[in-house]
């Protein structure tokens, strides 16, 4: 049985204009989906369907073998049972995160479930512990930073151990330290068996995160779904999406005008003892904007980086950092790819 299944979904926004144009889709137990396509294309309007927080004007949407309507979500029990296996983390945590303290705010969702307050004390300490954030309890929301409240958010949703995590952009905005330690955390939860979902416009970390993708036109239409490796390998079918433009897939007279050679740069990192080192060290980098490749060496204790232009030591040192080892961001050469 799916998780999800989506058949011949229509939808639009004050009944003119058109969000989703015949969507179907299934989602099984354990996968995690990624919705790639360019900006209104429909992703994030899937995602809010699949939470029950918009309803389709057309075809059938289905959760844990049983349809989902607006109807059927005003039955308590319903209700109680679709939200508690569901949960949806926001693009925008402003407009997820809105208690007086970050305590209460992860609190919230178990409360309104049903559950005691001593349950909901315990698993609000787990959750604060698990995500590294127990020191920000007792603040309000609005003073933290943009990655604080992402994880403030996530926490929100974790306390209520949900069997389906839905993401919308989970990595727009972040720095490089907070994308790679909200990779991780996803990587976690798929182990964990979480069926996780979620919109993205980010294809470096993919590999890393989805089983398969997605991929919708601008015409609100899915035209593919496929193993990630598979829809990352195909160039026409990103230009065709708008995923990524012409330059980037060195088609087209722009490009051969106006070619742009890569760069290799190799830094010594220190502290990695093991293969899961290097593949720590790798996916961090990798995170950094214009990286097209990354190779990590163990024996050398050092990782080459291909670039469109050489990187700043800062952003180098942050992302290996972040990643738990060490390398002081200077390049120790540096020639053309």
């Amino acid at each position: 049985m799916s998780v999800f299944e989506c058949t011949d979904l229509h939808y639009s926004y004050l009944g003119r204009f058109p969000a989703l144009d015949g969507v179907s889709l299934r989602v099984g137990h354990g996968e995690t989906v990624a919705l790639l396509g360019a900006n209104g294309c429909g992703k994030s309007t899937l995602l809010k369907l699949l939470d029950g927080l918009l309803f389709a004007d057309a075809g059938t949407f289905t959760a844990f073998g049983a349809q989902v309507t607006e109807d059927k979500l005003e039955d308590e029990q319903f209700n109680q049972g679709f939200r508690s296996r569901v949960g949806f983390v926001f693009q925008n945590s402003d407009a997820q995160v809105f208690s007086p303290s970050v305590r209460e705010e992860i609190a919230f969702g178990c409360l309104q479930l049903g559950l005691d307050q001593a349950t909901t004390a315990e698993r609000v300490g787990d959750v604060l512990a698990m995500l590294d954030i127990a020191e920000l309890a007792d603040r309000a929301p609005f003073q933290l930073s943009g990655g604080q409240k992402k994880r403030v958010a996530i926490a929100s949703v974790l306390v209520m151990n949900p069997e389906v995590l839905l993401f919308d952009e989970p990595t727009a905005a972040l720095d490089p330290r907070t994308q790679f330690w909200l990779i991780e955390l996803l990587e976690q939860l798929r182990a964990a068996g979480k069926t996780i979902v979620l919109a993205t416009h980010d294809l470096d970390t993919l590999p890393d995160l989805a089983d398969r993708c997605v991929v919708f036109s601008e015409q609100h239409r899915i035209v593919a779904d496929a193993p990630t490796a598979d829809v990352l390998s195909d160039r026409a079918l990103l230009l065709s999406a708008n995923l990524i433009h012409a330059r980037a897939a060195d088609r087209g007279p722009a490009a051969a005008r106006e070619p742009r050679p890569a760069v290799v740069s190799v830094y010594a990192v220190e502290g990695m003892t093991c293969a899961a080192c290097t593949q720590k060290v790798g996916r961090a980098l990798r995170g950094l904007p214009g990286v097209t490749a990354v190779s990590v060496d163990l024996p050398t204790a050092s990782a080459s980086v291909t670039s469109a232009a050489p990187l700043g030591p800062e952003a180098v040192r942050g992302a290996v950092a972040a990643a738990g080892y060490a390398t002081d961001g200077t390049a120790r050469n540096q020639t053309p790819a």
